[in-house]
């Protein structure tokens, strides 16, 4: 009998502690699903020297945009595709530590993978010809299907086109190594064959955002809310937005409040983008230095309300 307590006890307190448990990673144990895109076996040791200082990454998620800044300054901007609803790209501070170069894909143990097979490195492999690690299962990674660009269509990874990726691969490399032969990486862009890990001499920082609000070339953007975040997780489109605007002028008393509020119910529906002019009172002073001039090279996009809505894309 009292053996049998004993064992009762036991499975009782076993079951509260993986309910416990279950509460307590419940989040980490979706995440883990959500990021098996990009899985990787073996993966190496970490890079053994923190941060290369002159080089760092950030991403706007509802943007679907990477900046690419070298002492400071944004140098490049890439179009990306973000995780789904459904498996979504984590936020936060992280660093890449190392590259896969021509990378084996292998389909991880969930649902939406279970008829797919394990693709050989190539133009046409699912990682595409370099994927870099940022954290657990995630990795910024190329990809042969460019029409994903600009929407959430991923399992948590971030794609990008496998020439971005390419490109990507060799600054992260030119600041922050590992030393290699001056050829190594022309040869592994060649040979699509040929595997080959390279671990950082000193991580990369790379930070994961959400902001519904950017000043971007002379215009207000509100983007569309894909994770629906806003209230929880980040401000109110609106409350962003004002304070973008703030940041230009330093105070609120010349904005359009009535005008912003109508743009961020229009934002509930699609990314729209506004001048800044139209979002300030008539003979309101603005700067004409960054962040005005943080615009993506060739962004053309329509500058009145009306013809600045587009459908959010999201994938299924």
């Amino acid at each position: 009998m009292r053996a049998r307590h004993k064992l009762t006890t036991g499975l009782t307190l076993a079951v509260v502690m993986s309910i416990g448990g279950w509460k307590a990673g419940n989040e980490w144990s979706l995440a883990k699903r959500e990021r098996a895109e990009c899985t990787s076996i073996g993966e190496p040791a970490p890079a053994p020297v923190d941060t290369s200082p002159d080089l760092r990454l950030v991403m706007n998620v509802p943007a679907y945009r990477l900046d690419v800044l070298e002492d400071g300054a944004v140098t490049r901007s890439i179009p990306v595709a973000v995780g789904q609803p459904k498996f979504r790209t984590p936020l936060g501070h992280f660093r890449i530590d190392y590259a896969v170069w021509n990378p084996w894909w292998r389909p991880p143990a969930s649902e939406w993978a279970r008829k797919e097979r394990p693709k050989a490195p190539g133009w046409s492999n699912p990682v595409g010809r370099v994927k870099l690690h940022v954290t657990g299962l995630v990795f910024l990674h190329g990809t042969p299907i460019e029409a994903s660009l600009g929407t959430a269509a991923s399992h948590a990874c971030v794609r990008m086109s496998n020439a971005d990726a390419i490109a990507l691969a060799r600054v992260i490399h030119s600041h922050a190594g590992p030393p290699t032969p001056p050829t190594l990486l022309d040869e592994l862009i060649a040979d699509t064959a040929r595997t080959r890990t390279l671990v950082l001499s000193r991580t990369v920082p790379v930070d994961i955002e959400y902001r519904l609000a950017e000043v971007r070339d002379a215009d207000l953007v509100l983007y569309f809310d894909i994770y629906r975040y806003a209230g929880t997780r980040v401000p109110p489109t609106e409350e962003q937005g004002i304070q973008a605007l703030r940041q230009l002028r330093g105070d609120t008393a010349a904005i359009r409040l009535a005008r912003l509020r109508e743009l961020a119910r229009a934002a509930r529906r699609a990314t729209v983008r506004l001048p800044l002019d139209s979002l300030f009172e008539p003979g309101a002073a603005l700067p004409s230095g960054p962040p005005l001039a943080r615009a993506r090279a060739g962004d053309d996009s329509a500058r009145t309300l009306t013809s600045a809505l587009t459908a959010p894309r999201i994938s299924p």
